[in-house]
C-alpha cells in the first residue's frame, strides 16, 4: 500500500483543523469542552487498536474534525487486512461539521483508489440522547467493533436530559465525558476495543463512584498512558487538568496485568517508561472501585506498604471531615482583630512547619471568630487533632500538608473554629491521645502517604472519600509512631519516613538500618 496514504490522512485532518483553530477563540471552545487531539496523541491512541479483521465497524463520538478516525484508518490500512470499514461519527458543533464531512469525503476517495470499501455516517445529534433506547436495551446495544474518542470535558446538571437518561450511573454533578465513556462501552460488541483520552478525575472520588462500579464490571482496562506534565497532552490549548489515555476491552474476563506507560511530554518526546502491574493491584476489589495508576517502582513500593496495613483509616477508628466555617455565610461573626469572646479561625495560611500559628492580623482574611450561643454550632470540641489543607497548588512538592492542633491550644485561646478550606482528622469515638495525634502527623507527613494519595487522586484537592479509604496501621502502631516522634526536634518528611521505617524494622528482622528491606512483608508486583 502506498506510504502517502498512511501519512496523509491525519495530516490532512490536522491541516483543516488548524485553519479552524485560528478563527475560533479558545474560551469559546472551553465553554463547550472542545479540545482537539494533537497528532502524536491521536497516533498513540490508534496504535492501541488490535483489530485485524477484514470488516471493522467503528464509532467516534464527539468526532470533532475526525483526527482520531483518520489515525485509526492509517493504522488498519498499514496492516493491509481490512477490506470494509464503516464508521459513525457524532458531532454537534455546526461550525466544524463541514470540516469533518470534507475530511471523511477526502478519505473515502483515497480508500476507493485503494479498493477499500469505506462508508461513513456523520450524525449531527447529541450522542447520549440519540442512543437513549440502546442504553435501555441490552440486546440492541452491541453494534461496534471499536470506539475511539476524545469526548467533551464539561460538567452538566444532574437534571439535564443526558444525566436523566443515564441516571443509574450518576451521583452528584456529572461530567459529560463519563457519560460518553459509559454509552460508548454499552454500544460495543463483546471483546470490542475502547480507546479514550479523558481527565483522570474519574479514577477516584464520590461523584464518579457509580460510574466506576458500572464501567469496571463492563470493561477491563489493559493499558493506561499518563503524562507527567499536566498541560502536555493539549499543549496548544493550555489544558491544566491531568489527562490519561485508556485502552480497554468489553469482557468479563479479568486480565492478569495492566500496562502503564508514562511520558513527560507526548507531543515532543514519546514514552519514557512502562511497567506491567497485576490487575487487582491497580483495580483492587475493595468496594471503592478506585483506579490506582503507579508509574514506577517507587509507586509500587508505596502501594505495597500501604496495602499491607490491611484496614482503612475509617476501619481503624479515624475519619477526615471538613471545617464548618464558610466565611461568606458567617460574615457577622468574623473579626479581623482579637476582641473579648473571639477565638481563632484557622485558615490554610495558619499552617507553619507542622503547627498552627495565629497572627494578630491577616491580610484579606479575618483571623478571629466571635464565640456566642449562636455560633457554638461551628466550634470545634476541645481535643487533639491533625489538620490537613484541602487544596494545594499543583507546583507544591506535597499534596498532604498537615499541622497538629493539640488540646492545650483550646485552653490557650478559649476555643477554636476551622475554616472550610481546612480538613480535620479526628477520632470517630472517644478522644485522641497526644501520641495518636503525633503518630497521625507522622503517618500523613511521610512521603508514603503523600505518594499514595497522589496515586488515588489526580487533582490538587484532598477529599474525605479518598483520604478515609487510605490504609492505615493500627491505633497502637500509630501511637508508637507518635511516641518515637518525641526524639525528633523537627518532623519533616524525611523524619516521618525514618520513624515509619524504624517501626517496620521491629517486625522485620531483615531490615538494614537507614533503609528498608521489603522482602517477606511487602510483595512488589512488577514484571
Amino acid at each position: 500500500m502506498p506510504c502517502y496514504i498512511k501519512m496523509h490522512l491525519v495530516e490532512m485532518a490536522v491541516e483543516r483543523t488548524s485553519s479552524y483553530l485560528e478563527d475560533v477563540p479558545k474560551l469559546k471552545r472551553k465553554d463547550i469542552g472542545q479540545f482537539f487531539t494533537p497528532t502524536k496523541i491521536a497516533c498513540l491512541m490508534a496504535d492501541c487498536v488490535k483489530n485485524d479483521s477484514e470488516t471493522i465497524v467503528m464509532l467516534d463520538p464527539g468526532a470533532g474534525t475526525g483526527i482520531l478516525t483518520a489515525a485509526v484508518l492509517e493504522k488498519v490500512l498499514e496492516r493491509g487486512q481490512v477490506k470494509r470499514i464503516f464508521v459513525d461519527l457524532f458531532e454537534t458543533n455546526e461550525e466544524i461539521i463541514p470540516i469533518l464531512f470534507d475530511n471523511m469525503t477526502s478519505i473515502q476517495k483515497k480508500m476507493t483508489n485503494e479498493r477499500i470499501d469505506f462508508t461513513f455516517n456523520v450524525i449531527s445529534e447529541d450522542f447520549i440522547t440519540y442512543n437513549k433506547a440502546r442504553w435501555e436495551d441490552a440486546e440492541q446495544s452491541k453494534q461496534y467493533d471499536l470506539v475511539i474518542s476524545n469526548p467533551p470535558y464539561v460538567k452538566i446538571g444532574k437534571e439535564s436530559e443526558q444525566a436523566c437518561i443515564m441516571e443509574s450511573i450518576v451521583f452528584g454533578q456529572p461530567n459529560l465525558y463519563c457519560l460518553f465513556m459509559a454509552m460508548a462501552s454499552k454500544l460495543l460488541k463483546d471483546d470490542g476495543e475502547f480507546i479514550f483520552i479523558v481527565p483522570r478525575s474519574f479514577t477516584s472520588g464520590l461523584y464518579f463512584s457509580k460510574f466506576r462500579e458500572w464501567f469496571l464490571n463492563e470493561m477491563k482496562i489493559l493499558e493506561i498512558f499518563t503524562f507527567e506534565s499536566r498541560n502536555s497532552a493539549f499543549i496548544s490549548d493550555k489544558v491544566l487538568q491531568e489527562t490519561i489515555v485508556i485502552y480497554a476491552l468489553k469482557t468479563k474476563t479479568v486480565p492478569q496485568f495492566v500496562t502503564i506507560s508514562e511520558s513527560k511530554n507526548i507531543v515532543s518526546s514519546g514514552l519514557t517508561r512502562s511497567i506491567r502491574v497485576e490487575y487487582d493491584f491497580c483495580m483492587p476489589n475493595d468496594g471503592n472501585y478506585f483506579i490506582l495508576i503507579p508509574t514506577n517502582e517507587s509507586d509500587l513500593k508505596t502501594m505495597s506498604l500501604m496495602n499491607d496495613w490491611g484496614s482503612t483509616l475509617m476501619d481503624r477508628g479515624y475519619m477526615l471531615r471538613t471545617g464548618q466555617v464558610v466565611d461568606f455565610r458567617e460574615k457577622e461573626w468574623l473579626r479581623e482583630k482579637y476582641e473579648v469572646g473571639a477565638v481563632p479561625l484557622i485558615w490554610p495560611c495558619n499552617f507553619k512547619n507542622g503547627v498552627i500559628e495565629i497572627y494578630d492580623f491577616l491580610e484579606k482574611k479575618p483571623q478571629y471568630f466571635l464565640r456566642c450561643e449562636e455560633t457554638n454550632r461551628v466550634m470545634l470540641a476541645p481535643g487533639n487533632y491533625v489538620l490537613i489543607k484541602r487544596f494545594t497548588a499543583k507546583e507544591e512538592p506535597r499534596r498532604l500538608q498537615c499541622a497538629v492542633l493539640p488540646e492545650r491550644f483550646f485552653e490557650d485561646h478559649g476555643g477554636v473554629c476551622i475554616e472550610n478550606h481546612v480538613n480535620i482528622l479526628t477520632k470517630k469515638n472517644g478522644s485522641m491521645s497526644a501520641d495518636e495525634m503525633m503518630g497521625l502527623f507522622v503517618l500523613f507527613g511521610s512521603s508514603y502517604s503523600d505518594d499514595y494519595y497522589r496515586l488515588l487522586n489526580g487533582s490538587t484537592q484532598v477529599n474525605a472519600t479518598e483520604f478515609n479509604s487510605m490504609c492505615s496501621p493500627t491505633a497502637e502502631k500509630i501511637a508508637e509512631f507518635g511516641l518515637a516522634s518525641r526524639d525528633y526536634p523537627a518532623l519533616d518528611t524525611k523524619a516521618c519516613d525514618t520513624i515509619i521505617n524504624d517501626a517496620m524494622y521491629a517486625i522485620n528482622s531483615q531490615e538494614v538500618k537507614g533503609e528498608i528491606i521489603w522482602e517477606n512483608w511487602m510483595r512488589l508486583k512488577t514484571y
